[in-house]
């Protein structure tokens, strides 16, 4: 007997198969390019509009467009390969493909883009040659931008090759590929601007450039450029697991060039720009005009090119081979650089040789100088590197890196230009836990190879834990200590009202071929100088130079007179041992120089040993013949006009007997992550260990070091605590006179997962989002289809509403890089292989509410 339970029972499981086939959303299967464009003209809340394999031409459409287009969609839709990458919208290198344009507020919508290619789109006017985006909200998954060009002619305009978002577009791109795409003027793949966001996320750009034949002169961006002219907004680009390989710029930014604008007459309220990059990698770019044009001055930014109000910050990332004229890698003109836990090698400033311009900054450039045309004195930005690594990395000025403020504002001798003081005009400068190794510059254009490791002009330098291994500044006339070829600084050189704080910093087996083996200051102020070591370091050629002619191994420091700058401070509490050639030298000046400038460093608590002159350590140019460490604790210096400089203050520097154990050892990056960026080829990035120690045996993890050629290195290590031992004697045994450990962590692999809840709703209920960083150091984030535009916290939600079934795809930025998660909330249908979406599947209907007698 059939019962009233049972006939009720079957007629709910049918009204609900029912309602789940009738609420499915629409699905438009396309496979010409007019039903393509039907279909984007007449979409719907939920629409898959599906492409069958095959190419989709612009020059295939009928009717008065002769591109794609999306206008006020007003609804969140996707447009997805039936086959991923088998779906190819062609421009057939005649016609731009795709414009998305929101003339309407309120009218945006979002669209979702899924394994397509866009290939062979051409613009020439103020477009790209693949999708434009004016005021839309959209995201790429898994697709391709090839070929793609943009050749408005050298007039300066938003113009991108593959991608231009703009008027306040938003965009994510996962798992995305940008190749060959190019430019005439900016932006070879992309261009993000006038209050944008674009999110990137695990995609590969290669071979985009903007350096054609007949470019314009000042051509930005060889992959990206990103800007902001619009006030009262800012651009926002966010890049993670993404890797830029043999991008070419015209003239800055091989891989990125980011812009934004401080408030002024002509613009009232500033549009500044913030660029994000976290555990990605630059390999191969460079910032180099074709020789068909002329740029306005050396290129920048082999890599990265940050100018005026940007924020530029860098986590956990890479830097290899990239070469520019300034700046190899990274360059920024009055922009603010932060970087963390990243890799410099091999990266190069070559200069402009045509106008004997020196290459600055083989790795990193940052520089401050305003034009007397300026209307204020703008504010000089800012340079922080914490945590990182440099090695080979090249230059003229500066091998690992660069940095000046405004010397124009401060030393300019053009009426009603200068402005300021040295305080306001110093770039701040903090370097904390870096490691540089094998850095070197050269004299090759211009005159004086100054700084093989750092070269700082004007700044407010923060130096602390440091080492400079191994750098090198080498002039082309070595041997000929009068000519002006010639090398200064081997470790670092600090210029013209600097400050200066170095601390707990290993200077060894650095060489200049003239002035300052380590460390070269010239008429600055040392604020802070304790606990330093200088070891091996070498004033070239060293003890082929008598005493009053080896000017300071380890280091020089000078009054700048012609700027009526003394040098100024005290150099305590730090280790000076095997140096090769005088340790010290203070070149000083006489009263009657008319500046009121001297060397007035002082020294104490410093402890010497040094067999190149005997044990003579210290020699000041205005005091007949070199002095021991116990001498320089008494003398005097008569400037011969009645200034007089005692050269200790305590007379606690002192005389060692025998060569000074040292011992120093440092990770960097610290911490291993277990991904890289999309193409690398690796599973985990770097940390290099780096050591220097002096005594007459070491080991290094329970393996010897070979004295002389191993008393510095570096290796890439495991994580785990590596151990550095060092004996006084000439045997490892019995316990270490010295030892220093040191770890490297396995850092968090950023994950994250988004959850809806409940996950199925009918028509005008809500959904709760719930997102949780599961690991990972949260910087910020973003929900798609105007979930939520920022993720500020590690773990939160949010109430959603969608009128049809919505895929949310949610992006995070981390210091390890980026976290991804997606998450669909079905409206008026079952999810996926569910019947009941009550947890009823199993067909057990006593756990029904609902029962009839």
């Amino acid at each position: 007997m059939i019962t009233r339970r049972y006939l009720i029972l079957v007629f709910v499981f049918v009204a609900l198969i029912a309602l789940q086939a009738n609420a499915t959303p629409r699905v438009v299967a396309v496979s010409t390019s007019n039903q393509l464009q039907a279909a984007l003209a007449d979409v719907q809340d939920g629409d898959l509009i599906q492409l069958a394999d095959g190419a989709y031409s612009v020059s295939a459409l009928t009717g008065s467009y002769d591109f794609f287009f999306i206008v006020d969609p007003g609804v969140h839709f996707t447009v997805e390969a039936t086959t991923p990458g088998a779906a190819l919208l062609d421009g057939g290198a005649v016609g731009r493909i795709l414009e998305y344009r929101v003339d309407t507020a309120g009218a945006g919508g979002w669209v979702t883009f899924k394994g397509l290619v866009f290939k062979n789109g051409k613009t020439t006017t103020f477009d790209a040659g693949g999708i434009t985006t004016r005021g839309g909200r959209s995201t790429f998954i898994d697709c391709v931008f090839q070929d793609n060009q943009a050749l408005p002619g050298t007039t300066s305009g938003a113009a991108a090759g593959a991608v231009l978002l703009t008027a306040e577009s938003v965009a994510q791109f996962f798992d995305c590929t940008f190749t060959g795409n190019t430019s005439d003027n900016h932006g070879g793949a992309m261009l993000i601007g006038q209050g944008s966001t674009g999110y990137i996320d695990n995609s590969v750009f290669t071979n985009n450039r903007n350096n054609l034949i007949g470019h314009r002169n000042n051509g930005l961006g060889g992959a990206i450029h990103a800007f902001n002219a619009l006030e009262g907004t800012t651009t926002r680009l966010y890049i993670t697991n993404s890797r830029f390989f043999n991008n070419q710029a015209a003239f800055v930014g091989g891989a990125l060039m980011a812009k934004g604008n401080f408030a002024s007459s002509t613009q009232p309220v500033a549009s500044p720009t913030t660029v994000v990059i976290a555990n990605s990698t630059f390999d191969g770019n460079t910032a180099l005009n074709h020789p068909s044009a002329s740029p306005p001055s050396p290129t920048e930014g082999g890599a990265i090119m940050a100018e005026n109000n940007v924020s530029l910050y860098v986590y956990s990332s890479r830097f290899f081979n990239n070469s520019g004229g300034l700046g190899g890698a990274l360059s920024s003109y009055r922009g603010a650089i932060s970087v963390e836990s990243s890799v410099f090698r091999n990266n190069t400033a070559f200069g402009r040789a045509e106008t004997s311009t020196s290459g600055q900054g083989g790795a990193i450039k940052c520089h401050s100088n305003d034009t007397c045309s300026n209307e204020s004195n703008i504010r000089t930005g800012g340079l922080s590197v914490t945590d990182s690594f440099f090695e080979n990395n090249n230059a003229q000025w500066g091998g690992a890196i660069f940095s000046a403020g405004d010397t124009v504002r401060m030393f300019t001798s053009t009426p009603g230009c200068k402005m300021g003081s040295l305080e306001t005009n110093r770039l701040p400068v903090i370097l904390d836990r870096i490691t540089i190794t094998g850095c070197g510059v050269d004299d090759l254009i211009g005159n004086h190879a100054v700084g093989g490791g750092i070269y700082g002009i004007l700044v407010d330098l923060s130096m602390s834990d440091s080492m400079i291994l191994n750098s090198v500044a080498s002039g082309t006339d070595p041997s000929n200590a009068g000519s002006s070829s010639q090398g200064h600084g081997g470790g670092a050189s600090f210029y013209t009202g600097s400050v200066l704080s170095i601390t707990d910093t290993t200077f060894a087996g650095n060489t200049a071929d003239h002035e300052g083996g380590g460390l070269h200051i010239f008429g600055s102020e040392i604020a802070a100088f304790s606990g330093n070591a200088f070891v091996r370091n070498e004033v070239s050629p060293g003890g082929n130079r008598t005493e009053t002619t080896s000017e300071g191994a380890a280091i020089y420091s000078s009054p700048a007179v012609p700027y009526s700058l003394s040098v100024t401070g005290a150099i305590n509490d730090t280790t000076f041992t095997d140096n090769i050639g005088l340790p010290i030298f203070d070149s000083d000046a006489t009263d009657s120089n008319g500046c009121g400038c001297f060397n007035l460093v002082t020294y104490d608590g410093n402890s010497f040993y040094n067999n190149t002159y005997e044990d003579n350590v210290y020699r000041d140019s205005l005091v007949a013949g070199t002095h021991t460490a116990t001498e320089l604790n008494a003398l005097v210096v008569d400037h011969l006009g009645g200034t007089l400089t005692p050269k200790s203050l305590l007379g606690t520097n002192i005389d060692e007997v025998s060569p000074i154990t040292t011992a120093a050892l440092m990770a960097t990056p610290e911490g291993l992550i277990g991904a890289t960026a999309a193409g690398d080829g690796t599973t985990s990035t770097e940390s290099f260990l780096a050591w220097s120690w002096n005594g007459g045996c070491a080991e290094l993890d329970q393996a010897g070091l070979t004295q002389g050629s191993e008393n510095t290195g570096f290796f890439s290590a495991g994580s785990g605590t590596h151990l550095l031992e060092v004996w006084s004697g000439g045997t490892c045994s019995g316990a270490s006179d010295l030892s220093i450990a040191e770890v490297v962590l396995q850092a968090p692999l950023a994950t994250s997962l988004l959850t809806a809840d409940p996950i199925a709703i009918s028509g005008g209920e809500q959904s709760t989002l719930s997102w949780n960083l599961t690991a990972g150091d949260l910087l910020i984030g973003m929900i798609s289809n105007d979930a939520v535009g920022a993720v500020l916290n590690p773990t939160g939600s949010a109430v959603v509403a969608p009128p049809a079934s919505t895929r949310y795809h949610l992006g995070i930025v981390t210091h390890q890089g980026g976290a991804t998660a997606h998450e669909t909330v079905y409206v008026d249908e079952d999810p996926p292989g569910d019947i009941f979406h009550d947890g009823f599947e199993t067909g057990d209907t006593s756990a029904w509410a609902f029962t009839t007698g």
